[in-house]
């Protein structure tokens, strides 16, 4: 068990692969790059990923607003990613089915 932890993962879009017998997919992504904030959930993720991970123990900020979403990503004092989103689409049909109503 690794315990809790945040996970940031930096991606490329790319085409994605076309099978005849499944719908045309949207998007896909390939992941570059893994960080996460503890060593526990570094080893568990390239344990069962194989994907490249930054070696080093990360501090992340995640602050949600009605308006839009910040996440910061250090490594120590040094700065490694700062992301605002201000553009939420509406939620899928299948998201809006499958979210329970409050």
């Amino acid at each position: 068990m690794v315990g809790a932890y945040d996970e940031v993962v930096l991606s490329v879009i790319v085409p994605p692969m076309i099978d005849p017998s499944r719908p045309l997919p949207k998007a896909a992504f390939f992941p570059f790059q893994v960080g996460v904030t503890t060593a526990s959930s570094r080893r568990h993720g390239i344990e069962r990923w194989h994907l490249p991970h930054y070696m080093h123990d990360l501090q992340m900020e995640f602050v949600r607003t009605e308006e839009e979403l910040a996440i910061s990503v250090r490594n120590g004092s040094a700065p490694v990613l700062d992301v605002v989103v201000t553009h939420f689409p509406p939620p899928s049909r299948r998201e809006s089915s499958s979210t329970p109503s409050r």
